[in-house]
């Protein structure tokens, strides 16, 4: 390691280091932080570390491990090597290099990454890229994300059409706290519905992030005078729109809930973000696409961006 280099270990003393680097980084957001990865409690066991250049904290590794082998953090979307925006392919090799080393001193079988796509960066990532690549990871899988340029307005005819129904209907979009009506009469019947699946996120871990990141997360929903029939749970990500979670009632599929939702949240951040990202579009139980869930996207300008999981193994002259 280099003299001017300095890895420590995360601790929670740490943790105003480890934010200052989360905001000041070109590829990290609020889902890096500490108050956020905190909600996972004991779930994960930790092995996350903080990177020092002549004292000064430059980057976080988000990382837990099962069974000998580290991941850069599954209760995370993505992560991966969180970095200050002014650092050289010098000093990202050395940080590289000195986070191997460390992980095979310790014993571990392999590391596993899932990187920030590049639409989450505020500026650009080449060099981090550079530098993981002359590294030689195995590349485990490429998913894509479905993510729509700003300023964009819906010109596919069944989009248009679904939300004149929506208006004649009486239908209205507004922002809510309720998140326990949206979890209990939306978007756990939906997920149960389409997909025999669950919410990453359980209602009180919801309301503790919302507690935490009052700006950053927020709940449109679509009602029927004071019936919840649609909504959508955002994550404001630097100039990314995100949606976290997409749900209608059999009510509001009918009445084309979805179509009057988008078209006035399109509306709303048109001006102010450079994205609106509409996640991957995998059956959970298949590990395939979803075929319906990919054409709607795209009806909403969603474009394909890849994605990489990439793993390095230990023992081999990778570390």
């Amino acid at each position: 390691m280099s003299e001017s280099l300095l890895l420590k270990p995360y601790q929670p003393e740490l943790k105003a280091d480890w934010d200052a680097v989360v905001g000041s980084s070109i590829n990290g957001t609020f889902i890096h932080t500490r108050d956020f990865i905190a909600y996972h409690g004991n779930r994960f066991k930790e092995c996350s570390l903080i990177f020092y250049w002549l004292g000064k904290p430059v980057a976080v590794f988000p990382a837990e491990y099962s069974d000998g082998h580290v991941f850069s953090h599954r209760g995370l979307t993505h992560a991966g090597w969180i970095v200050c925006k002014d650092l050289e392919e010098g000093q990202l090799e050395q940080i590289l290099n000195t986070t191997f080393q460390y992980f095979e001193r310790l014993g571990f079988q392999s590391l596993e990454v899932r990187s920030v796509p590049d639409f989450f960066c505020l500026g650009s990532n080449s060099a981090l890229k550079t530098s993981i690549q002359k590294f030689k990871p195995e590349i485990v899988s490429k998913p894509i994300f479905h993510a729509t340029p700003l300023p964009f307005e819906i010109s596919d005819r069944g989009r248009k059409w679904g939300r004149k129904k929506a208006v004649c209907q009486g239908l209205r979009v507004a922002e809510t706290d309720d998140f326990e009506g949206f979890w209990n009469n939306v978007l756990e019947p939906h997920l149960w519905e389409k997909f025999q699946n669950k919410p990453v996120h359980q209602l009180k871990e919801i309301r503790y992030l919302k507690s935490c990141f009052q700006e950053e997360i927020k709940l449109f929903a679509v009602y029927r005078e004071t019936e919840m029939l649609a909504g959508t749970v955002l994550f404001l990500q630097n100039k990314v729109v995100h949606c976290q979670y997409i749900a209608s009632t059999a009510k509001g599929r009918e009445s084309r809930a979805l179509d009057l939702l988008f078209d006035e949240l399109l509306d709303k951040f048109n001006v102010d973000k450079s994205y609106l990202s509409l996640g991957t579009s995998l059956d959970a139980r298949t590990g395939k696409p979803i075929p319906s869930l990919v054409k709607w996207k795209e009806s909403l300008g969603g474009q394909g961006v890849e994605g990489l999981v990439l793993r390095w193994e230990g023992g081999e002259g990778r570390f």
